[in-house]
């Protein structure tokens, strides 16, 4: 039950990020992104600023676990964003080409 504030944040992110896998498959086969990229970029979002909230939360309260499990998260979190933006906006041919 100590986890159980996390849940909400993270039940969401897998979906955003399975979105955002879809959206660089579209990109990579030359369709047009923006039905996928928009839903994506909504649930990321809301999700990381769910997360931002809880952590400001944990912070007022002095949970140290909750604190130390968001910033992993959201570091995580960042990383794989910032991950798939360069795969999704890296040049197509590169990425058909295996580089």
């Amino acid at each position: 039950m100590m986890l159980w504030p996390l849940f909400g944040s993270l039940n969401q992110l897998p979906a955003a990020l399975s979105v955002g896998v879809v959206t660089t498959y579209m990109r990579i086969r030359g369709l047009n992104i923006l039905s996928a990229f928009i839903p994506m970029l909504i649930m990321l979002v809301i999700t990381v600023w769910a997360m931002v909230e809880n952590l400001v939360h944990f912070i007022d309260r002095g949970d140290r676990l909750l604190i130390v499990l968001s910033l992993l998260i959201l570091g995580l979190t960042t990383w794989l964003m910032i991950s798939s933006v360069i795969s999704l906006f890296r040049e197509r041919s590169l990425v058909l080409a295996g580089r």
